[in-house]
Formats: structure tokens, C-alpha cells, sequence
């Protein structure tokens, strides 16, 4: 009886020592390979996910950066800003001149806005040298507002864009508000940037393009990055942009 037991026992420590724990080994290796190998392709899907999303932002900002590139193509265009940065448009000695420069911009402006990007809203033009703060916004088949109730002077994005001399600058505006009086409230995606006199390299002031959210938020709806994260894009100042 006794050997009956023993050789029981050494059948049970053949049985775990040969089959069992080999097998509970393989198990943890297999576990191993395909966990590393499920967080390399989960890795390389965020990585794909990430670039896909670089590349439609980029195509989005571009849209925006053409269109602020194509304004100072327009000689009526470039003309409007001088005259509003100079002298002469305050004084307004002459209402012809005041009439004709205004027609000339609304019709090229207008024309650009109805044939661009749909999610382009508007144009706003800034003066560097206006001694009443008369900040110019041009929508789609609108007239030119003109207000000199906006502190433009002392908003971040206008020290942005002269401290970028140039370079164009990203910015967002929660709840942003329509300068001509309107209390229609959207948030805006802008692109800023310094527009200076093609002729003598003058600074004349600041353009600002201005975009609605519906097509930024697209982009951000198409990526599926999980329960447990998210994206989110910052302008330059750390403010968030979309989250």
C-alpha cells in the first residue's frame, strides 16, 4: 500500500514537472508576446491616427494661410489698408476718395470671401497707426463694419502677430463676438499676420482671417483614440483651441 502511494506521488511530480508547468510556462510566454505585440499595433495605430490628424489640420490651416497670402495679391486690397492706416482716412477730405476706396475693397473682398473655403467667416483688418482703434471687418455679402469699440491694441493676438513680424500666428477666441454689433456668438479659429506695404515694406497692420469650428470638429469626430484618452490642440499661448 505504502509503495502504491509513492508511486502515485512520483507520477503526480512527473506529471507536473514534464506537462503542467511547461505548459503553464508557454502560457505566460504566449500571454507576453501577443500583449507586447497588441501595444505595438495599438501603438502604430495612435502613431497613424496622430498623423492622419497633423496632415487634415495642416490642409485646414493652409486653407486659411492662402487665403490671408492671396489678399495682398489684390492692389485694391493693399490700397484699403494703407488709407485706413494713413492720415488722409480720418481727416476725411475727401468723400469721394473715402466712397471709391471702400467700394474697390468690398468688391475684391466680397468676391474672395463667396469663392473660399466655406468655413472662412470673414476678414478683419487691424491698423497699426489708427488713432481711433477703427477695426474694419469684412463678411460674406455684408457691407465693411467698422467699430472703434474694440480695444484691438490690447488683445494677445495683436501683440502675437507684431511679435511674429511676419510669421503667421494661430489663435482661438471662445464665445467670440461679432465686432459690428451683432450678438451672434461662435468660436472662431483665426489665423493672424502682419501685412506690411509690398512698396516701401511699411508696417501697415494686422489681417486677420477668420474660421468657424464645424470643420475642426470634424477632424477631431473622425479620430477614434479610445475611452481612456483624448486630443486636444493649443495655440501658441497654451490656450486651447479644441478639446
Amino acid at each position: 500500500m505504502k509503495y502504491r502511494k509513492t508511486f502515485r506521488a512520483r507520477l503526480l511530480i512527473l506529471f507536473l514537472g514534464g506537462t503542467l508547468i511547461p505548459l503553464l510556462l508557454l502560457t505566460a510566454v504566449l500571454m507576453s508576446y501577443f500583449n507586447n505585440r497588441f501595444e505595438k499595433q495599438s501603438e502604430q495605430m495612435m502613431r497613424n491616427t496622430l498623423v492622419s490628424m497633423q496632415e487634415n489640420l495642416s490642409n485646414y490651416a493652409e486653407e486659411l494661410r492662402d487665403f490671408s497670402i492671396s489678399l495682398i495679391g489684390y492692389t485694391e486690397v493693399m490700397d484699403f489698408y494703407q488709407y485706413v492706416n494713413s492720415e488722409d482716412y480720418y481727416k476725411i477730405s475727401d468723400d469721394y476718395e473715402y466712397f471709391l476706396k471702400h467700394y474697390h475693397y468690398r468688391k475684391v473682398i466680397q468676391k474672395l470671401l463667396i469663392f473660399s473655403d466655406s468655413n472662412i467667416m470673414g476678414v478683419g483688418f487691424a491698423p497699426l497707426d489708427a488713432p481711433d482703434n477703427a477695426y474694419h471687418m469684412a463678411y460674406k455679402n455684408m457691407n465693411i463694419s467698422v467699430t472703434n469699440d474694440y480695444p484691438y491694441r490690447d488683445a494677445p493676438w495683436f501683440e502675437s502677430a507684431i511679435a511674429a513680424n511676419g510669421n503667421f500666428v494661430y489663435i482661438s477666441q471662445n464665445n467670440w463676438k461679432d465686432h459690428a454689433g451683432s450678438n451672434h456668438r461662435e468660436p472662431v479659429f483665426s489665423v493672424i499676420r502682419l501685412a506690411r506695404n509690398i512698396s516701401n515694406q511699411r508696417s501697415l497692420g494686422i489681417i486677420k482671417v477668420d474660421a468657424s469650428f464645424p470643420r475642426l470638429k470634424e477632424i477631431f469626430q473622425e479620430m477614434d483614440t479610445g475611452a481612456n484618452s483624448c486630443l486636444m490642440l493649443l495655440d501658441e499661448q497654451g490656450e486651447g483651441i479644441y478639446t
